[in-house]
């Protein structure tokens, strides 16, 4: 672990979570190392220590782990390709949707914070990714900093 990230060791993991799938793999990991380096960068801006862990695992790991299932999530990618956006996607409010091609679901104000996006084509879930660093992310990382934690 590098010297810049040995701050977040001892916090608990904020899971972004990506489907054991390989359309997954070649287009959502990619994009899901985006959100950790988004979530990094708030949380150096805005915390005197850190919140959370973000870390990319499987929608299987996250689906097989009871720890991880009782944190906050990010899921990204479109249902047919992540178990757990296939799960979010029932429950969660939509919070953002471009033509019905890009979409962000999410519940933040009751802990666990949860979040979904996922888009049809790998280009639209670039822009889905932009749109949540760019306007959900505060909000959801601010729901995270203030849940009590374990």
């Amino acid at each position: 672990m590098s010297t810049a990230d040995a701050w977040l060791e001892e916090v608990e993991i904020l899971p972004i979570v990506v489907g054991i799938h390989i359309d997954a793999e070649i287009a959502d990991r990619p994009l899901a190392r985006r959100i950790v380096e988004a979530v990094r960068r708030w949380q150096h801006l805005y915390c005197d220590e850190a919140i959370c862990r973000p870390v990319v695992i499987s929608d299987a790991l996250y689906l097989t782990t009871d720890e991880l299932q009782r944190s906050a999530v990010i899921s990204l990618g479109h249902p047919r390709v992540n178990a757990v956006s296939a799960a979010l996607a029932e429950r969660l409010p939509v919070v953002y949707s471009g033509r019905g091609r890009v979409v962000i679901q999410g519940e933040w104000n009751d802990a666990p914070a949860r979040l979904c996006l996922w888009a049809e084509s790998p280009r639209e879930h670039a822009a889905a990714v932009d749109r949540l660093v760019d306007y959900e992310l505060d909000s959801f990382l601010e729901a995270v900093a203030s849940a009590p934690h374990a």
